[in-house]
């Protein structure tokens, strides 16, 4: 079963009490599929493969979101999950080298590049014990650390999140998000 998130970045001035939504997240993020999966986990704790203690983990919809993400919010309630939230000073503070409570649930796989190294593929079909087959695929359970997660749409969203907090704090950055299936 899959996940996609849906939601936004929001800021406020400083000294005031109102949340403006400015970034809308699920054309950065969905159809990114099971690369989506471990900051999914890291952060907020759905489909948690890796099994990373979340950082933000069902906190719901903020009373004070911005008006269009309430509105956003609603339209979507009988279908929508989870709901919860993150400031940029919380993904700041992230450990990014700390590795998940245990093994990923998904198997790795690795493949030997032209020089015979084993480099890592993918994460691979469940085979239930780890394996090494004649053409030399190692598929192992191990665990990930947090930093693995962070793929390029991730990335390119924590970067803008960074810039806005430069402007107006990062307690007054945050990502507000619910998912769906």
């Amino acid at each position: 079963m899959g996940a996609d998130i849906y939601g936004w970045v929001e800021v406020r001035q400083r000294r005031t009490p109102y949340w403006y939504g400015i970034i809308q997240i699920s054309p950065l993020l969905v159809g990114s599929g099971y690369e989506t999966y471990d900051m999914l986990g890291c952060l907020f704790g759905v489909l948690n493969y890796a099994h990373f203690k979340p950082i933000a983990e069902k906190r719901g919809l903020p009373t004070d979101a911005a008006a269009i993400i309430q509105q956003e919010a609603q339209k979507w309630e009988k279908t929508a999950r989870d709901h919860t939230w993150i400031t940029w000073s919380e993904i700041e503070a992230i450990d990014w080298e700390e590795e998940g409570e245990q093994e990923d649930s998904r198997e790795h796989r690795y493949i030997q590049d032209k020089h015979g190294q084993l480099v890592y593929d993918s994460k691979a079909i469940f085979h239930g014990r780890s394996i090494t087959d004649t053409k030399g695929t190692v598929y192992k359970f191990e665990k990930i650390r947090r930093k693995e997660a962070l793929t390029p749409p991730w990335q390119l969203l924590f970067n803008l999140m960074k810039l806005l907090a430069q402007q107006f704090g990062g307690d007054n950055v945050r990502m507000v998000v619910w998912f769906h299936g």
